[in-house]
């Protein structure tokens, strides 16, 4: 494993999953069971991954089954996205920017995993499509895989790429660099 779980979830049973699964319709991926079992989602320590044209992500939270309808239960976050996020796909984790990482529970790409641009979704009078979804594992195991460390050192900007940064002037007075305020 290349990241690690830093605060899982509370432990959940078979039970559970299959109240869930009940819940959504459709059973779950079995390797994303295999997950929820073990962590029943939480948070990953700081990770990135690779997003095709779009360069990286990063799991901020996976979500789980949570004592009733909370932000971060399973259930409840497919609510709160529904009619954002095609049918057929479920939420399973928070991304960086406002973005999901999604995984397809029915059809033909079943158990693929998709990463939720929220800046290309479906207009908020059309039905969500594909067309802001992009293939970031064939499988949970394969997405999970493609999670690694992230290093802040391999970050390389190109010339004028920021132009100007904010620096709260308290920040600076804790770090006892008075004289730049």
């Amino acid at each position: 494993m290349s990241v690690r779980i830093t605060k899982s979830g509370p432990t959940v049973s078979e039970s559970a999953i299959n109240t869930l699964e009940l819940t959504l319709e459709h059973s779950l991926p079995p390797q994303y069971r295999e997950f929820l079992l073990e962590f029943n989602g939480g948070e990953p320590e700081t990770n990135v991954f690779p997003v095709d044209e779009l360069g990286e992500g990063g799991v901020i939270e996976f979500f789980g089954i949570r004592e009733g309808s909370v932000p971060g239960d399973i259930a409840f976050e497919r609510s709160r996205m529904a009619g954002r996020v095609p049918s057929g796909l479920l939420p399973i984790a928070e991304a960086e920017g406002g973005n999901l990482v999604c995984v397809s529970l029915q059809g033909q790409d079943r158990g693929t995993v998709y990463f939720w641009d929220h800046e290309e979704e479906a207009d908020e009078d059309a039905e969500p499509t594909y067309r802001n979804l992009h293939v970031i594992g064939s499988s949970f195991r394969d997405f999970w895989n493609s999670l690694r460390k992230f290093d802040p050192s391999q970050v390389e900007l190109k010339e004028g790429q920021v132009e100007e940064a904010w620096i709260d002037p308290d920040l600076l007075r804790q770090l006892g660099d008075e004289e730049s305020v």
